[in-house]
């Protein structure tokens, strides 16, 4: 069974903030937020279509949170109380790794506003999805194209 892995920072969670954040830190404040900034962000406005549509298409069982935690160690526990507050149920099926190609198996798909994390995930096979960002070459689509990205993988399938 296909699995579908999301990424946290710009895809389920609000990318406002994510680009306010690589804007206005350098990498030693970046260091210094805390577990409350990582909990307190809010959902990306795509987030509820997002994951009902992987629901729909694979089953809540075989969704799942992929997240790369920043050095800060705070920012793994903040991301978990995220989840546990806007994804209740998904806290088993939420891995924090800097390796998520690692996970990659034929056929399963990650959502990623990152071309780097695609193109590793890719090369094992996995399917990549860039999630559209003002950060990223999908800058000029809106964030609900990746949604139109997954319908159209499984209609191939």
């Amino acid at each position: 069974m296909t699995r579908i892995y999301f990424d946290l920072d710009g895809v389920l969670v609000g990318s406002k903030e994510r680009e306010k954040w690589s804007e206005d830190l350098t990498p030693a404040n970046k260091l210094l937020i805390g577990h409350e900034w990582w909990a307190s962000l809010p959902r990306s406005e795509e987030f509820a279509d997002l994951i009902q549509v992987a629901e729909r298409l694979v089953t809540k069982s075989n969704v799942y949170i992929l997240s790369a935690p920043t050095p800060e160690p705070a920012s793994g526990s903040g991301k978990i109380e995220w989840i546990c507050k806007h994804l209740p149920g998904y806290f088993q099926r939420m891995i924090l790794t800097v390796e998520k190609e690692r996970l990659a198996k034929p056929g399963d798909i990650l959502i990623d506003d990152k071309s780097k994390h695609l193109e590793a995930w890719e090369q094992e096979k996995g399917i990549g999805v860039l999630m559209p960002r003002p950060w990223n070459v999908r800058f000029s689509e809106r964030g609900s194209a990746v949604i139109k990205d997954l319908e159209n993988l499984f209609e191939r399938k």
